[in-house]
């Protein structure tokens, strides 16, 4: 079966595309996948990873943020959507694709009304609870009111949710949420943001990167930075954590820059601890297990929110497979995952006293080995891709037989 990833942002990376890819050719379908040309040196049309990747060429931005239109909310620039558009009917008439499988809500629509004049199913694949996530992100410029509307986004999640022949979701809080919407429970899988232990095990640890760290009690953070994440809290927590642990250092590994991020230092220098607190730039995924295995303990701080109840970071997996010990806060997803594994601590979100509590009690080597094992043994058993991609494999075997059958028609 050739199958079409629309995805609204450039690849690669793209951790869950690449892991869902890797399944998906070994069943021995073929993969398209349309995106945007990050960089201009980046060529329009390669082979990735086995993918056959297409890239619709990046615009100019000769007006500032004003050129972000071209890139952002796709559905509310013509222009822009019917680049898309032309992409995808492309990509359709010279490849015949039979599924089209689009990533988040900014290019769903158009996606999905493309599918729907070429008679092609629709996998609408939703990592997260879009419209909410724009709410969290906390934008406040007239532009981002303006494009990046919550009210606007809901209309349009309603829509397509309704259209696509079928949702994939990455945690059961949203599964329920789209339930509450009158979305039929057959037409919706979960599939979970956990890991590919037997992949993620062969990277190599950078013993560079472990001595220079050696010696000092590590507590860390890794992924995306925004106001949403909680990584405030854990900052918050580390005066106390310091007279506890005085050679405790936070890492926050994935700190592009920003003002959030500026923010988040400023907070540093005021509570005195700028000096144990460290922000490392984006780093490649082969990196991110040598930062793992530099920790003693592992963060998720998210705060409370529409957003963070509806969805699950890769990251939580990814401690849990190295083995080591997580604190995450009590947002929903989270705290029930953690509770049925036994993998760390819960606490209450925002809240860096019980952050710090937590932390210093995992001070303590038997209560790390601990958690880290009992996280291990949870991926091994339950929380790994090997059990998540059958589902996977199941919902594109539905469409593989839908679409033998209308060829024999």
């Amino acid at each position: 079966m050739k199958i079409c990833i629309i995805l609204p942002r450039g690849f690669p990376p793209e951790i869950r595309v690449e892991k869902e890819a890797r399944t998906l050719l070994k069943e021995g379908h073929e993969l398209h996948l349309i995106c945007i040309q990050k960089e201009y040196t980046q060529p329009l049309e390669e082979l990735v990873q086995g993918i056959h990747v297409h890239r619709i060429k990046k615009p100019k931005r000769p007006f500032g943020k004003l050129s972000g239109l071209l890139t952002v909310e796709f559905f509310l620039n013509p222009i822009w959507t019917s680049k898309w558009e032309n992409k995808i009917k492309e990509v359709i008439k010279e490849h015949g694709v039979d599924v089209l499988n689009v990533h988040d809500l900014p290019v769903a629509y158009t996606t999905i009304r493309t599918g729907k004049k070429y008679g092609i199913p629709i996998i609408f694949e939703m990592h997260e609870n879009w419209p909410a996530a724009l709410s969290a992100w906390g934008k406040s410029h007239i532009y981002d009111r303006l494009f990046m509307n919550v009210t606007l986004h809901k209309m349009l999640e309603k829509k397509c949710i309704k259209d696509a022949d079928h949702i994939l979701v990455v945690v059961d809080e949203q599964k329920k949420r789209l339930l509450k919407l009158n979305i039929p429970e057959k037409k919706i899988t979960v599939v979970l943001n956990v890991e590919d232990i037997n992949y993620f095990d062969k990277f190599l640890i950078d013993n560079a990167l472990v001595s220079r760290y050696g010696g000092k009690f590590i507590i860390s953070y890794i992924g995306g930075i925004g106001p949403h994440r909680g990584v405030d809290t854990a900052i918050k927590s580390m005066p106390t954590v310091l007279k506890k642990i005085p050679n405790a250092k936070l890492l926050v590994v994935g700190a592009k820059g920003g003002k959030y991020v500026d923010t988040l230092k400023v907070l540093c220098v005021k509570l005195g601890i700028a000096h144990i607190v460290e922000f490392i730039d984006w780093v490649p995924f082969d990196k991110v297990p040598s930062y793992i295995a530099v920790s003693h303990v592992c963060l998720v701080p998210h705060h409370r929110s529409e957003h963070t109840e509806t969805t699950i970071p890769h990251k939580l997996f990814q401690y849990m497979v190295m083995k080591k010990p997580v604190i995450v806060t009590d947002v929903a997803p989270l705290k029930r995952i953690v509770a049925d594994t036994k993998a760390g601590i819960v606490v209450l979100a925002g809240n860096p006293e019980k952050m710090s509590e937590a932390i210093v009690s995992l001070s303590s080597s038997e209560r790390q080995r601990f958690f880290g094992e009992m996280g291990r043994k949870s991926a091994e058993k339950k929380y790994n891709w090997y059990f998540e991609s059958k589902k996977l494999i199941r919902v594109y075997k539905k469409f593989a037989k839908h679409q033998k059958l209308k060829e024999h028609l």
